[in-house]
């Protein structure tokens, strides 16, 4: 386990890195902020593609993993094969992502109508959203040979091509900037080049690892297509909420303040989204351990997992946290060769909400692992539409401006991440069965009691 979670860090720092990198290229004394500012708000209003597969690759997962799980133990096996499982989830998925990229199209034709965009970007700026759209798709199609790869202990291989593709990106969009004079083409074209090389690496992985490589329809079990896409859909209402935080407050934003304020926040963010990563590494491997405990009713190791795994990430956090503040003014100099003070003034405030929601993490891997989605993703909802109310409401009747959208997303994550969730996984957890009672039958738990 310590190697995929040293796997895991790396592959968050990759990312961060590749970003930081990215950024430095645009941003590098000023020259290139607007195409930053763009790039950042396509990437982040495009991250509706992160749902664009209905939540099958975790569900799958979590459906792979029991199954390895039940199949390892005398006596017990699965009647869906993994094979069966993974053929399940792919033809969902292609056929989901095929209607994505037709919204990404249209997306893309009507990008200068819905996005307030520079004059100097006027001609480049759909281009850049499709490639970027392109490039996460290519990413989410990936997920599915990726979670073969995770439910069948190769967590630390997954991690390894994830930080190869994402270590590529800047070495590739340098080298598109020497053949074109626009920055944000080049760092799209680059990250969709990457991407696309990453759902190969990830496919031939898989099936190098025991997934099938032709999938017959005849694989197809419809029980479990039909099991995974309700359970994914669960899973893709908490997502899609994310949209009503950060994503939400760039349209803010871009609609009400100037665009110096964009290239603030956006900045901020992307040192708010390095933590964040933190946690996406503790979840990549806790979910599909936690999956297999749920399993086998493994009740002790899940409370182990979520009171260590909780430690373990408030900690990270606040310490990366309080770093990032003391050094802020040199890192910006260093990063971009300019200090941003409008950064540094809502960088506390931004960080603090990023501690709070960072902390439940082990929580949500928990709670999806044990099947327990539908009131994780209500409250999700629940709270972004609160953020998006209380911004508006700064933004509109008061002069707090960055600020009073940062408030606004603040007292959205505490009530939701610092009071309801700890409450709901503690409950959760005193309900789920012991290893000594019998396996209750696998269902959807769409209908799950409050």
């Amino acid at each position: 386990m310590r190697t995929d979670i040293v796997a895991a860090f790396a592959a968050s720092g990759a990312k961060a890195l590749a970003y930081a990198v990215i950024s430095s290229m645009l941003l590098a004394g000023g020259a290139h902020a607007p195409d930053f500012a763009m790039f950042t708000l396509v990437r982040s209003t495009l991250g509706l593609l992160n749902y664009a597969t209905l939540g099958i690759a975790p569900a799958l997962i979590r459906q792979l993993s029991r199954s390895f799980a039940l199949n390892s133990r005398p006596g017990s096996a699965e009647e869906v094969t993994p094979q069966r499982l993974y053929a399940s989830a792919v033809y969902p998925a292609l056929l989901i992502g095929s209607a994505a990229l037709v919204l990404l199209i249209g997306y893309t034709m009507g990008f200068n109508i819905i996005h307030v965009v520079p004059d100097s970007l006027l001609s480049y700026a759909p281009w850049a959203a499709l490639l970027v759209g392109l490039a996460m798709l290519f990413r989410l199609l990936s997920d599915i040979p990726g979670g073969w790869l995770q439910a069948n202990h190769r967590i630390t291989l997954d991690n390894v091509l994830l930080m190869s593709a994402d270590l590529a990106w800047p070495v590739t969009t340098w080298l598109l900037f020497r053949v074109t004079s626009t920055p944000l083409i080049a760092a799209s074209l680059a990250f969709c080049i990457c991407y696309f090389a990453l759902s190969i690496s990830r496919l031939t992985a898989a099936t190098l690892h025991g997934a099938p490589l032709r999938i017959a329809p005849r694989l197809i079990d419809p029980a479990s297509a039909r099991h995974m896409l309700a359970f994914g859909l669960l899973l893709t209402l908490s997502q899609l909420s994310d949209f009503l935080y950060a994503p939400a407050d760039f349209l803010l934003i871009n609609w009400f303040l100037t665009p110096e304020h964009l290239t603030d926040y956006s900045v901020a963010v992307q040192l708010d989204a390095g933590l964040l990563l933190l946690t996406s590494a503790i979840s990549t491997v806790l979910y599909p351990r936690a999956s297999r405990a749920v399993a086998i009713h493994d009740t002790a190791t899940l409370r182990k997992y979520y009171r260590r795994g909780t430690l373990l990430t408030v900690a990270l956090l606040m310490v990366s946290a309080i770093a990032l503040i003391v050094i802020a003014k040199p890192l910006l100099l260093v990063w971009l060769k300019t200090d941003r003070q409008g950064t540094r003034d809502i960088l506390p405030l931004l960080l603090l909400h990023t501690v709070i929601g960072g902390s439940t993490a082990p929580a949500r891997a928990i709670l999806f692992a044990a099947g327990r989605a539908r009131v994780f993703a209500i409250s999700a909802v629940i709270a972004g539409i609160l953020n998006v109310a209380i911004s508006s409401v700064f933004l509109l009747y008061t002069d707090l401006e960055l600020v009073g959208v940062i408030i606004g997303t603040l007292v959205a994550v505490f009530l939701r991440c610092a009071i309801f969730i700890p409450w709901y996984t503690r409950r959760i957890l005193r309900k789920l069965p012991q290893a000594t009672e019998e396996p209750p039958p696998e269902q959807t738990t769409i209908a799950e009691p409050l």
